[in-house]
């Protein structure tokens, strides 16, 4: 145990840097700017709270993550145009406003349908779930007609469709390092997320406090979800980052200027997502995370978010897990009109954990490095269709939390998702999986149908 103490206080020194460096950069903002930023309609700036700034099938340029409930309530209120027009969309937003006006209060729904077939596998070949959510923000607080205080919910239930097993669990027939996707399991219908935001000193301040997914403020990307991009778990999730469950956390965010922001958060490292048990904080095992981000604007280009961060786990004897840390990079960049480029990056350290053991972590990946495109109105005919490849490559490693595996791990994988009708999508996705120690190389197939309402 007393091998990790040096970790705290190199983790409060490097967050003392990331502030630093932060601050120094927003002051020399206008030196290092490489374009103009982009205007949105009428010459002002889009602002904090806007979906703007995309107008096709990409997502909007301060998304984040759709485990962020906030960025799933703009997402879905922005207009889309589909093969065909039954006026759902616009008549559930005009609902939506219309409660909004008298209450402040934002709703949104989404059912969304996976199916899954492996060309190869020792075990069911064919795998379906569903996922729900509901997801809400209501504006209390309110001043000079900003919102400053907003309290935020999430409901979710996942089940199977009619298969064996849930897409989640096809993992098991092909022996592959990663799962086909990320979601899709069992779960009760239950109360995932609610907590509190609260913006301070004229919005430089956000903090979260409740019971939040660690993704709403760290490690994220602009197309970082099984439900609308890419579905393997390499490309939707973080497959190097031990993530905790949802479970109480405070999370703080300051912007040094519209460009330059830096976010700390702590979590309940022993949370259970689908369950709200505050005796398990008494434990003392936190989750701790640090993250600088950087939104560029580079002429001819468009608008970019870099990201770097650190995370540590204490030492959890209630999960018999030793400490655990690591360092992220994550990096998307909008490369024309229609283009958007992303490199994301996760290690964890072997001197973050007990040297004495080699390649020891806290998840069964080492190291993932991962980089695609996705590409707009691909088909002029279908102006809000998307499409994306990418390709990403990740070693294994020695984890308490489950069983290692000798290869590395090689997933290719390429989706192209037709907007129906302005509420619905069907996308179709392959992966080719070159991890499993049973086949040398196994191709999935995704089907994938979302509603929103």
């Amino acid at each position: 145990m007393a091998r990790q103490c040096w970790l705290r206080p190199i983790l409060l020194a490097t967050g003392l840097l990331l502030m630093v460096v932060c601050g120094e950069a927003a002051r020399a903002e206008d030196a290092v700017v490489v374009g103009p930023p982009v205007p949105a309609a009428g010459g002002a700036q889009p602002p904090k709270n806007d979906a703007s700034g995309s107008d096709s099938g990409a997502p909007a340029r301060n998304f984040n993550s759709t485990r962020n409930v906030e960025d799933k309530v703009r997402e879905q209120r922005r207009r889309r145009n589909g093969l065909f027009d039954f006026g759902i969309r616009d008549a559930l937003l005009r609902l939506d406003d219309r409660i909004y006006e008298a209450t402040h209060l934002r709703l949104a729904a989404s059912y969304t349908m996976l199916y899954q077939h492996a060309y190869a596998g020792d075990g069911p070949r064919d795998a379906a779930g569903g996922d729900f959510d509901l997801v809400g923000t209501w504006e209390v607080i309110r001043r000079g007609g900003k919102t400053t205080g907003a309290l935020v919910g999430e409901l979710e239930g996942r089940h199977r469709l009619g298969t064996v097993i849930p897409p989640a669990d096809l993992v098991t027939t092909i022996d592959s390092l990663w799962t086909t996707t990320s979601g899709f399991n069992v779960q009760d219908f239950a109360l995932i997320q609610f907590y509190w935001r609260q913006d301070l000193l004229n919005d430089r301040l956000r903090l979260r406090f409740g019971k939040l997914s660690s993704y709403s403020t760290f490690f994220g990307n602009r197309l970082n979800s099984s439900s609308l991009f890419f579905v393997n778990f390499a490309f939707s999730d973080n497959p190097a980052v031990f993530m905790p469950g949802n479970g109480l956390g405070l999370h703080a965010t300051w912007n040094f200027s519209p460009r330059w922001s830096a976010s700390f958060g702590i979590q309940n490292a022993n949370a259970v997502k689908t369950e709200i048990d505050p005796s398990t904080v008494r434990h003392g095992e936190y989750w701790y995370a640090l993250q600088a981000q950087y939104r560029a604007t580079i002429h001819g280009l468009g608008e970019g978010t870099y990201r770097v961060g650190t995370w540590y786990t204490a030492p959890r004897q209630t999960a018999d897990t030793p400490a655990g840390g690591g360092g992220v990079l994550s990096i998307d960049q909008e490369l024309g009109k229609k283009l958007i480029g992303f490199v994301r990056y996760e290690y964890q350290g072997q001197n973050l954990l007990n040297p004495e053991v080699e390649r020891a972590a806290l998840t069964g990946t080492m190291m993932a490095l991962r980089g695609g495109v996705g590409i707009s109105s691909l088909i002029p005919a279908f102006p809000d269709d998307y499409m994306g490849i990418a390709l990403a490559w990740g070693t294994p490693a020695d984890s308490p939390l489950g069983e290692s595996r000798a290869r590395d791990s090689v997933v290719a994988e390429i989706f192209y998702r037709l907007q129906l009708e302005s509420a619905s999508q069907l996308s179709l996705s392959l992966q080719v999986i070159r991890s499993s120690t049973i086949y040398d190389q196994v191709a999935v197939l995704s089907v994938r149908y979302r509603l929103e309402f």
